[in-house]
């Protein structure tokens, strides 16, 4: 019997296995023998590869160990998606491949990069009407082909009042009728805006006006009683009980409520005490299916979509809709309209201060904080961008959009910034003000610390505002959501304006998200603290020098009848290059 081999006589003279054969096993030259032994990975017994284990026992043949093989098209070493290797290594994530990469954003792939055969050219659209983006033949699509919403079977209805123009859905703002007769979309509501006028309390939550319950997943703090948590179930057990009250407990493990996109549950003092959300974008699995691309939104996990309010893998932009012509268009890309950008460039806390305990002594530490701001933007590591769409100060508003997290890198003669996956991205509508008399925006003095000296600045024309919406602002250490946020500034430069001066942000940090938020680790005196540890709150057990008697500074106020601070930020803004 002759037996291919390798640097032998191909005879075989030991007992029916060839000797070079044998030592390709690795240095115990036993693969086959059913045991994993030195230089092994897997050994089923065989010497035959395509069943789990490769015919040398060096590969366990799994997508995902860095080796391609059998039906793989390729393996990374990973088994994530969006790095050019599907989840499931059958497909290098390019459209035109004939396999829909839904982990990337992909919804069809036919093989083919053309339009105008059931699956558009980029592999985002079936194409048809009703799918939320404007293709070929269509006029409008509006996600829908009812009547009577501005969208009629993806052609533009006429109008003559907002009557005509509304789509029943309170959450997406109040449609208007524009002066050329044609529907205009309104302004999103925010995550737990009131809706609706019925008996029930009813509340905008993933962008549809619903009726608020507990177990839905959303912590309604104006129900009756307040809700202290909300899991998304009923289950008693896990730390939030059928009521959304906190449950009682005696260890750790009973408060776990099993949501993948929360940390840091704990038993303190016999209660249980719920942890934060993990940061948007955060990956999950809400349906064990490894080729879909899910992540954490505000807590919840699901399947990434275009209009998440979530700027994900693939997408320029997200306003929490699928509407073009309000910033960013039905497929979440930027509008081609002429983009006039700013980044902020100097950005001040006024309002409230941060304090902390240095030694026996409670010490304001704002200058310290404003001192870390502003080498965040000096360094770039901290971006924040406005993005006009047009910038037109002849109308009397503007779409604009604002990216906190954006990518800018130091440029001649224009900085340069673009879009990143990370960034927060909201959209909203500008109000222009164009005589010198006019004021766009000022603080209210009821939110103000009256012993704090710096003044808020005061927008005055030419200048704009924007529309209220929940703002997340990285302030270098820490991130913060504001609601009932606004931004505005005064246009330097004339009819092109080059600067925005005399900038403020405000917004309100409830009491819960200050509670919740941390301070970055590695930050000097207050890393891995929550902001509220070093809010002045009248030495309320967590905030700020409690433990000093003389302490009584008080920067709280109120919303909605929740409890929280006021914030008022300075700001300058100058004139960027944006690329898409």
């Amino acid at each position: 019997m002759l037996l291919v081999g390798c640097g032998d006589d191909m005879v075989n003279t030991d007992g029916g296995i060839d000797a070079s054969m044998e030592m390709d096993a690795g240095p115990s030259g036993e693969c086959g023998n059913d045991r994993v032994e030195a230089g092994e990975v897997c050994d089923d017994g065989n010497r035959v590869g395509n069943d789990g284990c490769s015919a040398d026992c060096t590969s366990d043949e799994t997508c995902g160990n860095g080796t391609r093989e059998l039906a793989e098209v390729c393996d990374d070493g990973n088994t994530a998606n969006g790095d050019g290797c599907s989840a499931g290594c059958d497909s290098d994530e390019t459209c035109g491949n004939g396999v829909a990469d839904f982990g990337v954003g992909e919804v069809c792939d036919d093989g083919n990069t053309a339009d105008g055969d059931g699956c558009s050219a980029d592999c985002t659209s079936l194409e048809s009407c009703g799918n939320g983006i404007v293709e070929a033949g269509e006029e409008c699509d509006d996600g829908n082909a009812a009547s009577g919403d501005g969208c009629d079977e993806c052609s533009i209805e006429t109008c003559t009042g907002a009557s005509d123009c509304d789509d029943a859905n309170p959450c997406n703002g109040e449609e208007t009728c524009g002066t050329d007769g044609v529907c205009a979309a309104g302004t999103a509501l925010d995550e737990g805006d009131t809706c609706g006028a019925g008996a029930t309390r009813d509340l905008c939550i993933a962008g549809a006006c619903v009726t608020s319950v507990c177990g839905d997943g959303f912590t309604d703090r104006g129900a009756t009683p307040a809700e202290l948590c909300d899991d998304g179930d009923t289950d008693p057990g896990d730390g939030c009980d059928a009521s959304c009250q906190l449950e009682s407990c005696t260890m750790d493990s009973q408060c776990d409520d099993l949501n993948q996109c929360t940390s840091g549950h704990a038993c303190t003092g016999g209660t249980c005490v719920l942890g934060a959300a993990l940061p948007n974008g955060t990956t999950c699995d809400a349906d064990a299916m490894p080729g879909t691309r899910d992540i954490c939104i505000s807590g919840r996990c699901g399947p990434t979509r275009c209009g998440d309010r979530y700027v994900d893998v693939g997408e320029q932009c997200d306003d929490g809709n699928t509407r073009s012509g309000d910033g960013c268009q039905a497929d979440c890309t930027l509008p081609t309209a002429p983009i006039t950008a700013f980044r902020v460039t100097s950005l001040e806390l006024v309002d409230p201060h941060f304090y902390t305990v240095l030694g026996t002594a409670c010490n304001d530490i704002t200058n310290t904080v404003n001192t870390l701001i502003g080498s965040s933007l000096d360094d770039y590591s901290l971006n924040a961008a406005g993005l006009f769409q047009p910038l037109d100060l002849g109308r009397p508003t503007n779409p604009i959009e604002i990216a906190f997290g954006a990518f800018c890198s130091p440029a001649t003669p224009l900085d340069d910034c673009g879009p990143s996956p990370g960034a927060t991205v909201i959209a909203t509508t500008s109000t222009n003000m164009l005589p010198a008399a006019s004021i766009c925006m000022r603080a209210d003095a009821t939110h103000l610390n009256p012993s704090y000296t710096d003044p808020v600045n005061v927008a005055s024309g030419p200048c704009f505002v924007t529309a209220p919406q929940t703002f997340m602002v990285g302030l270098g250490a820490v991130v913060i959501t504001l609601s009932s946020a606004q931004m505005g500034g005064t246009f330097v430069g004339g009819a092109s304006p080059t600067r925005a001066v005399n900038g403020v942000i405000r917004g309100f940090l409830s009491e819960t998200e200050a509670r919740t938020a941390t301070f970055d680790a590695t930050i000097p005196i207050v890393g891995g603290d929550t902001i509220y540890s070093h809010l002045a709150a009248g030495g309320d057990a967590g905030s700020a020098c409690e433990s000093i008697s003389s302490f009584t500074t008080d920067d709280t106020d109120m919303l909605a009848g929740e409890r929280g601070f006021w914030f008022y930020l300075n700001f300058e803004a100058e004139v960027v290059q944006w690329t898409p």
